[in-house]
């Protein structure tokens, strides 16, 4: 596995240049409140819409395939001022990514 730049919400979640969508990003309560997923709980206060997948060609542009969760989709980031655009906590930490 590589290991690659992401955000990390408190704990965990995402980051990046990308729009906030349901697809990837959005706060949510429930999986109806997204297109496919909503993460809640310690690692993901306020909740994170985003999507299943099993290698990076399965997310969004500017998103990346980590293996929290059996693999979600999150952006990536350098620094942790690039996550401005995402609403809490959010900081730029390594995490494992899946897939090639």
């Amino acid at each position: 596995m590589k290991a690659m730049t992401i955000t990390i919400l408190t704990s965990l979640a995402a980051c990046g240049g990308a729009d906030v969508s349901r697809d990837v990003g959005a706060r949510c309560e429930k999986a109806a409140d997204c297109a496919e997923r909503c993460l809640t709980g310690g690692k993901w206060p306020g909740g994170f819409c985003t999507l299943s997948c099993d290698t990076d060609s399965d997310c969004p542009t500017d998103t990346r395939c980590i293996s929290e969760e059996g693999g979600v989709c999150a952006y990536v980031c350098n620094t942790t001022p690039e996550c401005g655009f995402l609403l809490g906590d959010y900081v730029c930490k390594d995490h494992a990514c899946v897939g090639p």
